[in-house]
């Protein structure tokens, strides 16, 4: 029994080593990608559509890609970067959600364990990390657009997680969109038109006004 409380200690610190040794591997040749068609591109060839399976591997996948994150872009040590994914994905998936007061615990609980109904809150979630100061999308859709291979694997299981809960079908015979079918100046609808909203960072913004109305091309 006490040779077993000697061995506990030793077998915890093996832990974290690997944990910390499969942190750092992610980062191993981090460089910025180069101009590349999208069937080459490291999120082609990691995509796999397929959604993740319950609430908990969606926490993993969430904190893993946060880690790689905050290693790759923000210049974090593996012990860092830990930290502060762990503290944003744990106020990311237990925050209160607005609209859900109503429900009873029974209901309230049958909803918290779907995956998709816990990513949608992430990716939704107008809260800011306190380092980087961008809400979850933004560090997503930043990790996806870098194309990084690294950032990419986890990435990717999350893009895939909520196409798989969220995109509605496009094959022939999927239920249509909901297309306003007139115009209604009171609330700015105009006959098979739908918007689409998004955010952009202010130091991009001059770009976008310097080539409008010319074309370009973009890597993804």
């Amino acid at each position: 029994e006490q040779r077993k409380k000697d061995e506990e200690p030793k077998r915890l610190r093996r832990k974290k080593q690997a944990e910390d040794e499969e942190d750092q591997a992610r980062l191993e040749g981090v460089v910025p990608s180069a101009p590349k068609p999208f069937k080459d591109t490291e999120y082609k060839k990691h995509y796999q559509m397929g959604a993740l399976p319950n609430k908990w591997r969606v926490y993993k996948v969430v904190r893993n890609f946060l880690v790689t994150f905050y290693m790759a872009f923000e210049g974090k040590s593996v012990e860092e970067a830990k930290e502060l994914a762990d503290d944003f994905t744990d106020k990311l998936v237990n925050a209160e959600v607005e609209g859900l007061q109503n429900l009873d615990q029974s209901a309230k609980d049958e909803l918290l364990k779907k995956p998709g109904f816990v990513l949608a809150r992430c990716w939704s979630s107008i809260g800011k990390h306190e380092v980087c100061h961008r809400e979850f999308c933004g560090l997503l859709n930043q990790g996806i657009r870098s194309d990084n291979e690294n950032v990419i694997k986890e990435a990717v299981k999350l893009a895939a997680t909520m196409n798989s809960f969220c995109v509605m079908e496009r094959n022939t015979g999927a239920k249509e969109p909901p297309w306003p079918k007139e115009d209604k100046a009171e609330n700015g609808q105009h006959a098979w038109q739908l918007w689409r909203g998004g955010l952009l960072p202010d130091d991009k913004l001059a770009w976008y006004q310097e080539h409008q109305d010319k074309d370009y091309r973009v890597n993804m």
